[in-house]
């Protein structure tokens, strides 16, 4: 039987197309995996909502991957529409809601039946909903239930006193005579029980949450940072700085505070307030909003500017988040 055999030609062909495979693979690998350990965006977490009301007004997006998307809800069985949950160990839910065609939000209890059960109804938007030790943490914003883009004009100020904190004890604080921002002076800290149904309303502040000393809750005001104690329903002044707007993190340990159009100062208000960093953009920032413990979103006019608050760099820039155009 005749043989063919191969011409030495041939089979350099075709070891250097085999090369070339080979060497096209693994470019492609190394060159995903770079992608992947140097992508700004990997360190973020893979979905987050973000969640804008230093304006008055409540504003949801969602991150897509590679850009942030307007939330306005998703639609219930019952005709609400569900904008923040928080899950409960019985497997139901504390939520916020609205009724659409009706100027109306409700903060309740959603069961494991899907049956909602109201705890607080308000005509105004309802946002910024967090859960500790039976008790349902949300602020109450100006801004009417019906409001979608146009703030609501600011309602007019109380006379908010406050006391500072001191070596030699509390002292009574006054807040300054200019008037508060749109923000603030309708803004409303506001307590829930989810058992007995008992609310209070702990008076003005922004992006409140529960401090880490599980007894207390710190928002922002115009005067600084604001400590309430419900229990014994005192208020004082944990970090005096006159600011005009701010966030506080989830984990109610960082405070970023406004101190120019385009910077904000952070402090860890965790134990004694301690100046840890600042956040500087070239662009004015009009609002910004944590989105973990450790990452806040500078909102500017051409999208957000995501800053790390973690000691490897506090106030470093790490990512830039375009908004999804309409």
């Amino acid at each position: 039987m005749d043989t063919v055999e191969a011409r030495p030609g041939f089979l350099s062909s075709m070891r250097l197309l085999w090369a070339v495979v080979i060497v096209a693979v693994v470019g492609a690998a190394l060159f995903a995996a770079f992608r992947f350990l140097y992508n700004p965006l990997a360190e973020l977490p893979k979905d987050f909502r973000a969640l804008f009301t230093g304006n008055a007004l409540a504003e949801q997006y969602e991150f897509t991957g590679s850009a942030l998307d307007e939330f306005r809800g998703l639609a219930r069985a019952d005709g609400t529409v569900l904008h923040e949950s928080v899950s409960l160990p019985d497997g139901g839910a504390v939520a916020i809601v609205s009724i659409p065609g009706k100027a109306q939000y409700m903060v309740g209890v959603i069961g494991i039946d899907d049956t909602f059960t109201p705890l607080h109804t308000d005509s105004r938007q309802i946002a910024g909903l967090s859960v500790t030790n039976g008790i349902a943490l949300f602020s109450v914003l100006p801004a009417p239930a019906s409001a979608t883009y146009a703030v609501a004009k600011a309602e007019a100020p109380e006379n908010d006193v406050v006391e500072e904190g001191s070596a030699e004890g509390p002292v009574e604080f006054d807040t300054p005579s200019e008037e508060p921002s749109a923000a603030e002076s309708g803004t409303r800290v506001m307590l829930a029980d989810i058992d007995t149904g008992e609310t209070w309303d702990l008076g003005l502040g922004m992006s409140a949450h529960f401090h880490p000393d599980g007894s207390t809750i710190v928002a922002v005001s115009t005067a600084g940072v604001i400590q309430m104690n419900p229990v014994m329903g005192e208020r004082r002044l944990l970090l005096a700085y006159p600011t005009e707007g701010g966030a506080i993190s989830p984990d109610g340990r960082i405070a970023a505070l406004r101190t120019s159009e385009s910077a904000f100062n952070v402090y860890d208000i965790s134990a004694r307030p301690t100046p840890v960093g600042i956040i500087h953009s070239d662009e004015v920032i009009s609002d910004i909003t944590f989105i973990d413990d450790v990452h806040m979103l500078a909102r500017t006019m051409d999208g957000t500017s995501v800053y790390t608050l973690s000691p490897k760099g506090v106030g470093k820039l790490v990512a830039r988040i375009p908004f999804v155009t309409q």
